[in-house]
């Protein structure tokens, strides 16, 4: 599954920035929904079949997926902000500070607090789509449509409002994806009926429908539903995997030339969650497919920062703006990966080796 993660995440690289070599991908908000619904898969696996036993402490399962997601943001983080000095000093243009920089003195201090907190932590950032910075009272406000030039522009990465949303899943998923399927068919159906309400109340628009957990949470259900599905193959069809493979692949890459909008995004949907588990059983014991699938997440979160770079005029531009930040936002994946990602991860798989016991407290 590792090379669709990879297309997911290159075509919201593609979306925030330009077509490479003329190609465009899917909409940045149906290659996030499909990443839910990965996520949702993964973390019914892992909770079924890793975080078992002792090892299913809820601590241990929250504060491994904490370590797996913060210290590559932080990093990513902290770039931002250097770089935003440098070009301060040297372009008199502080990049992501200026918004800061120009509202310090009128913004309460709660206000600097809340963003500064949501910012170096990635809890709240969801939350906060539901707000507005009232420029003259210097406060948070609450806004029923999203208001990217205000509250968003206070972000140091704006697109981690999307991992902040995942850590919401990962806070229930302990109670709700073990063992049975009832309950995430439950909370589908609770999703899927907040949704039409929704419409029906005129709450058809971002941030209901996109950035607000409850009506978001029916893709990450998907996805548990997926595995589901990959316990209980029948052997006969078990040999479809290659099929399926394929099929995702090329919906992936075509998706945005392919005719009847709304019919191909619910058609994608279904396909993903069907095609999961044959994609799990052809490739997960695919070390390469294993790597490219773990760039996914540095790709995605860092390629903000990339676009702040080859946004800059004086920035030459190989091909296109897309391209180039294409290129860049791969190196700097693969570094992020290397130095960060995989030290990291030896030390999350040793916290779990060292709880071998069976018996826990979150048995479900």
């Amino acid at each position: 599954m590792g090379l669709l993660r990879f297309l997911l995440a290159v075509s919201v690289v593609i979306v925030h920035s330009s077509p490479v070599l003329g190609f465009k991908m899917m909409e940045g908000f149906i290659a996030v929904q499909a990443f839910y619904i990965v996520s949702g898969f993964y973390m019914t696996l892992i909770l079924n079949e890793k975080y078992i036993g002792k090892k299913s402490s809820y601590w241990l399962f929250i504060s491994n997926r904490y370590l797996r997601l913060y210290p590559i943001y932080f990093v990513i983080v902290l770039m931002t902000i250097l770089l935003s000095l440098l070009y301060g000093f040297l372009l008199n243009d502080f990049g992501k500070l200026s918004y800061y920089l120009n509202d310090i003195y009128s913004m309460k201090p709660f206000t600097l607090l809340v963003l500064l907190f949501s910012n170096l932590t990635l809890i709240g950032q969801d939350i906060l789509s539901f707000t507005s910075y009232q420029e003259t009272q210097g406060t948070l406000h609450f806004a029923d449509l999203y208001e990217l030039p205000t509250i968003y522009s206070f972000m140091f990465i704006s697109i981690a409002w999307t991992v902040s949303l995942e850590l919401n899943f990962y806070l229930i998923a302990p109670f709700v994806v073990r063992k049975s399927i009832l309950r995430p068919l439950l909370v589908l159906m609770i999703s899927i009926l907040i949704r039409i309400l929704f419409y029906q109340w005129g709450y058809d628009r971002d941030p209901w429908i996109y950035r607000f957990f409850p009506t978001e949470v029916l893709f990450f259900m998907l996805g548990s539903l997926s595995y589901h599905l990959y316990k209980n193959i029948p052997e006969r069809i078990r040999h479809l995997h290659k099929i399926f493979f394929v099929l995702l692949i090329i919906f992936t890459l075509s998706f945005y030339y392919l005719p009847t909008y709304y019919v191909k995004i619910f058609t994608y949907y279904f396909l993903v969650m069907l095609g999961i588990p044959f994609l799990f059983k052809l490739t997960k014991n695919h070390p390469i497919d294993r790597y490219i699938g773990e760039l996914s997440y540095p790709i995605y979160l860092v390629h903000p920062l990339v676009l702040m770079i080859t946004l800059a005029n004086r920035f030459p531009k190989l091909e296109s703006l897309g391209t180039t930040t294409l290129i860049l936002t791969l190196i700097m994946a693969i570094l992020l990966h290397e130095l960060i990602a995989k030290p990291l991860e030896k030390y999350r798989q040793s916290r779990i080796n060292k709880t071998n016991e069976p018996v826990s407290f979150l048995q479900m």
